[in-house]
């Protein structure tokens, strides 16, 4: 399972929260992890899908058999020092 980030805002409910959205639509499972670990997700064998529309700024995906959801901050993807 990929490690959390230990950030103010790692709590991903509040973190969707502040964009506005409510918890309930990315689910019980949401992690918001660093940029690293969502290159891996990206390229691992499990099924995933993305879900980018959930709030600005930010990129996600879904793993389509766990539901789980998997949030980053779209800047860091780009800067290759985190």
């Amino acid at each position: 399972m990929p490690a959390t980030m230990n950030q103010p805002n790692s709590n991903p409910r509040r973190l969707l929260a502040s964009f506005g959205l409510e918890s309930d639509s990315a689910g019980a499972n949401a992690h918001y992890i660093d940029a690293a670990e969502f290159r891996r997700l990206m390229v691992s064998n499990r099924r995933m899908e993305r879900a980018d529309r959930l709030a600005p700024k930010m990129r996600g995906l879904r793993d389509l058999e766990t539901g789980e959801l998997y949030l980053t901050d779209e800047r860091w993807l780009l800067d290759g020092k985190r």
